[in-house]
């Protein structure tokens, strides 16, 4: 396990002083009417417990460390909420540090999975150089840490596929921007990888929802996403906006567990 340095303790610290402003002095929130969780780097972090010992000091509410699994439970839930699904369904969300993958039908989970696979770590590992064979490097190593759960998301047999959070928003963005429309198809993929294999292509600053900052570790995106969609034999991924936080919003209220969109779609 690594270890969270300094500078991430500050950021995080900072960024939780801002946290207690706004629903503390602002909005007036009570402490069991907020919920913290923290997911890949502090299930990582040797050093999990300073943070979150300095975190407490700075706010009250207590910050959850939830397991990979819960994770992508809360996620699948996200989705299920906000689209309209039918028949079973598959969720995954590429995160810097972690992918998780969940399989069920309606609100229930089939399958839950989470591994160490992230647009941030494998950059640092693969991408010290943008070419064909870092792209490669990428692709081989997604296979092999997705190999031990291939085969039952492949027998599971889901009828829908979609990809959540921002690094799958903007493959699909960077798809669309190319003239392939914001479904993620091995297509698409294919262009958008030749599209960051050249350098000035990177540089282009205007590309609705690929930021300057989303570029950089773009490429490694597209790489595992590339791999997923063959290794899993998928031919079209759509991007769902809500994630983490809508799911634990959805778990938070109870009443939200047994709506169906379909029918809060018709009321539309």
């Amino acid at each position: 396990k690594a270890t969270a340095d300094e500078s991430f303790v500050a950021d995080r610290q900072a960024t939780l002083g801002e946290y207690k402003q706004i629903v503390g002095e602002r909005l007036g929130l009570d402490a069991e009417d907020i919920r913290v969780v923290a997911t890949h780097t502090l299930r990582e972090a040797k050093n999990a417990h300073e943070f979150l010992d300095l975190a407490s000091e700075h706010f009250r509410a207590q910050i959850n460390v939830i397991s990979g699994p819960e994770e992508a439970r809360l996620i699948f839930q996200a989705v299920a909420h906000s689209q309209s699904t039918e028949g079973r369904v598959l969720v995954f969300d590429l995160g810097g540090g972690s992918t998780e993958f969940a399989v069920g039908v309606n609100f229930e989970t089939e399958f839950l999975s989470s591994r160490t696979l992230g647009c941030v770590t494998f950059t640092k590992r693969f991408m010290k150089k943008l070419d064909r064979e870092s792209f490669a490097e990428i692709e081989l190593n997604t296979r092999k840490v997705i190999e031990p759960i291939v085969s039952r998301i492949r027998d599971l047999g889901a009828e829908k596929i979609f990809a959540t959070s921002g690094s799958a928003k903007s493959v699909s963005a960077l798809g669309n921007y190319l003239g392939h429309g914001p479904i993620i198809t091995p297509e698409s993929l294919e262009s958008c990888k030749n599209f960051v294999l050249i350098d000035m292509n990177r540089r282009i600053a205007n590309i609705p929802d690929v930021s300057p900052e989303r570029m950089q570790i773009l490429p490694a995106g597209i790489g595992i996403i590339s791999a997923i969609v063959d290794e899993l034999r998928l031919s079209k991924i759509e991007f769902c906006d809500a994630a983490l936080r809508e799911g634990v919003l959805y778990e938070m209220d109870d009443r939200l567990k047994s709506s169906d969109i379909r029918e809060r779609t018709a009321l539309d």
